[in-house]
């Protein structure tokens, strides 16, 4: 995965590298939604929500662009009596690539890939989940977006990926880490720059 990591973000900064060398432009984007856990994680964790930040170069002429995602989210386990309940926050950093397709329509689809790194941090409360870490995470999707003048606004849906190491030593060793997976839909507005 590190090395698939390490190709996706190179081929990243080579897009961005080209898109700067064309008429582009940079723009600076805020939304929010929800995040439902898929996979492992679907067994102990419920719905959440997710905010995040982004800037993105988008060129004139190409339909590729890059972006750069910060995100926070969170999501709430299976109260249990008594206790504070348990959930689990995520703070992440991605690079992704952008294709843009048919970009003279007035609403504009697109998708998007990446890699990045995420750090998962469950509460104290939270048993048999892996302790806080920071792992290598991929993430991929598509969403719809509009401009009008300097302002816009996008709707997207994301598949976030990451395996979470375990550091509560324990004797099994299939038990070392937890593949997550969480869908996260979100909305935002977006402000062109240049």
């Amino acid at each position: 995965m590190f090395r698939t990591a390490c190709c996706s973000v190179l081929m990243i900064l080579g897009l961005a590298t080209a898109a700067l060398a064309d008429p582009a432009s940079v723009s600076v984007s805020f939304a929010g939604g929800v995040g439902m856990p898929a996979g492992q994680a679907n067994d102990r964790l419920q719905n959440g929500w997710s905010g995040e930040g982004r800037v993105a170069i988008v060129p004139s002429e190409s339909a590729f662009g890059a972006r750069l995602d910060a995100f926070f989210g969170r999501q709430n386990a299976e109260p249990v009596t008594g206790s504070p309940t348990p959930h689990i926050t995520t703070t992440g950093l991605m690079a992704n690539g952008v294709w843009w397709f048919w970009r003279t329509l007035p609403v504009t689809p697109y998708v998007f890939g990446g890699a990045g790194f995420v750090t998962t941090d469950p509460s104290a409360s939270f048993e048999g989940f892996p302790r806080s870490d920071t792992s290598l995470a991929m993430n991929a999707g598509g969403g719809f977006a509009h401009r009008y003048g300097q302002w816009g606004w996008f709707v997207e849906g994301r598949a976030l990926g990451v395996r979470a190491e375990d550091d509560r030593g324990t004797a099994d060793p299939t038990d070392d880490a937890m593949n997550t997976t969480t869908v996260r839909a979100l909305g935002g507005l977006t402000w062109w720059v240049k």
